[in-house]
């Protein structure tokens, strides 16, 4: 039973909207909600997914909210990467940048044929 509870408290939260980060708590919980609806966000209105993830108030959050996005959706750019604080994240975030035929997949998907 204790462990039932437990997975159900630790499970992963279901946040797809800028009002499901409002009035939670603590920190971490918003600051991750904040992160995953702004990369969320982002692949439809940059700037709006840019400006919840500026509210994020752990540094080490922030900055992979910043890869994933150059990860996911800016993958040309140094612009988020430029943000990014943590030395170690910055060197993986530009590696995504400096190697486009790392994620060629993404914006040209191949369809997969089963014989």
């Amino acid at each position: 039973m204790q462990l039932l509870l437990l997975l159900a408290c630790t499970g992963e939260q279901d946040w797809t909207q800028a009002e499901d980060c409002e009035g939670l708590s603590p920190t971490q919980t918003r600051d991750q909600c904040l992160s995953d609806v702004g990369i969320l966000l982002a692949a439809t209105d940059l700037a709006a997914g840019e400006a919840l993830i500026e509210q994020i108030e752990d540094p080490l959050t922030r900055d992979y909210a910043w890869h994933s996005l150059t990860r996911d959706i800016a993958q040309e750019s140094y612009t988020y990467c430029n943000r990014i604080e943590n030395e170690k994240l910055v060197g993986r975030c530009k590696s995504i940048v400096s190697r486009p035929h790392m994620h060629e997949h993404l914006k040209n998907p191949v369809k997969q044929l089963w014989y």
